[in-house]
């Protein structure tokens, strides 16, 4: 009784608080009670539910605002997870004589009155609005007729608060929504149209996968063999470049031999004009200079003319031979040149070998044998001792005396003087 005097009392001042009702419902509200018909009845909305109300309209426009707060979750949680009435079991706590169940059988049933009939003025457009509805749906009563259409409102204001828009724009947002539903219906249909064209396609590239994969193949294979083409090039390059420094050095040698030929020419056509030189010295001068006359018309630069003028000393002879059988003989001489230079580098490469076996005390003394070594040792170029380096035997021996000691990769010679190598060798 005490919460039906409170309801009253309060029901206009908090019409349009949400707080109060979300409170109530949670202390008071009976567990089997739905909790919107509660909420509208202790804040004096019961009329929604009733029928012959005059504030019909504006009451259902006010359910809207019923949840706008909640209880919070710790609070539920720490009630074991009861929502509805948890204070109905306190002492002098009652449930409202609205949802209050009749106790004992012996109680008397009191005659259900009929619900009071309101008048409510409407203009003639609007009644003949409300008959068409009934004809058209086949309702009985006016008033059934206007239960179905405060139904119908009830409906349209739920789905304002879904759409989040108000119950007169509901139409429009509903004529959106299905403008939005066909729209998206066409993109699906235009969708699965390019499915199947796409579905088809991929049954005529599935006739020439075969192919495909083997154009895919070559087309690897082709960029593995330019990889390849490419870093031959490289390795070609860098040959030639080698090769060419060394035909400049054999160019240079061949300069000097063919200077020392015409030299050695001039001095074997002297010899064979004078013959045997003998000491003369009572010959007249006239005798010497008719000894001279052939020489300077054959020699070159004057050479012929000072050795003519020198004291006559007893020479050997000298045999003489063809001009083309010293060119024929030309190359022999490179080759030996070459031989030379090889046999210089591999005794020096065996040297170091030696130093590393008897001379070095532990591996940081040792030293690994390559060209970057051999290059600061020697003045011969790189072809010459990358040819010795190569040359199967040596190979062989440097990497049997490098897995020897464990001589490997770019570090091996890392922080190592090479002054003391170079004086162990006794190269200044």
């Amino acid at each position: 009784q005490r919460d039906e005097t409170l309801a009253d009392a309060v029901a206009d001042v908090v019409a349009h608080t949400p707080t109060y009702s979300t409170i109530a419902t949670f202390w008071y509200c009976p567990p089997e009670v739905p909790e919107l018909e509660f909420r509208a009845t202790i804040q004096g909305h019961y009329k929604v539910l009733e029928e012959g109300q005059t504030e019909l309209r504006r009451s259902l426009a006010a359910s809207r605002h019923y949840f706008d707060y909640e209880i919070a979750d710790q609070v539920i949680a720490a009630h074991k997870g009861r929502r509805k009435g948890i204070r109905l079991g306190e002492p002098g706590v009652e449930v409202i004589s609205a949802f209050r169940t009749p106790i004992g059988i012996e109680t008397e049933i009191e005659p259900q009155e009929k619900p009071a009939m309101g008048r409510v003025s409407v203009t003639e457009e609007d009644k003949q609005r409300v008959l068409a509805v009934q004809e058209e749906m086949n309702i009985s009563t006016q008033h059934a007729t206007m239960q179905v259409l405060l139904d119908a409102a009830d409906t349209a204001i739920a789905l304002a608060n879904v759409l989040e828009c108000q119950p007169i724009e509901v139409a429009e947002q509903v004529e959106a929504l299905i403008q939005q539903l066909e729209k998206q219906k066409q993109q699906e249909v235009e969708l699965k149209a390019k499915l199947s064209e796409a579905e088809q396609m991929m049954g005529s590239v599935g006739h020439s996968a075969g192919t495909n994969k083997v154009i895919e193949q070559s087309l690897s294979m082709a960029h593995e063999f330019n990889d390849h083409l490419k870093q031959e090039n490289g390795r070609l390059k860098g040959q030639l470049t080698t090769a060419s420094q060394e035909i400049e050095s054999l160019r240079s040698q061949l300069a000097r031999f063919e200077a020392s030929q015409q030299q050695l020419q001039q001095l074997q056509q002297l010899f064979s004009t004078g013959g045997i030189n003998i000491p003369a010295p009572a010959a007249p001068q006239q005798q010497v200079n008719a000894n001279r006359q052939p020489v300077s018309s054959s020699a070159s630069g004057g050479y012929g003319n000072r050795q003519t003028e020198r004291e006559y000393v007893p020479q050997p002879v000298v045999a003489t031979e063809p001009l083309n059988g010293r060119s024929a003989q030309a190359p022999k001489t490179e080759e030996s040149y070459s031989d030379q230079t090889d046999r210089e580098v591999a005794n020096l490469i065996r040297e170091i070998m030696q130093y590393n076996d008897q001379q070095a005390a532990d591996d940081s003394e040792r030293w690994m044998i390559n060209q970057s070594t051999l290059k600061r040792l020697t003045t011969r170029n790189q072809a010459v001792i990358k040819r010795v380096l190569e040359e199967d035997s040596m190979a062989a021996a440097l990497e049997e005396h490098h897995n020897k000691y464990g001589l490997h990769g770019r570090v091996a010679n890392r922080g190592k003087d090479i002054n003391l190598l170079k004086a162990a060798l006794g190269i200044q």
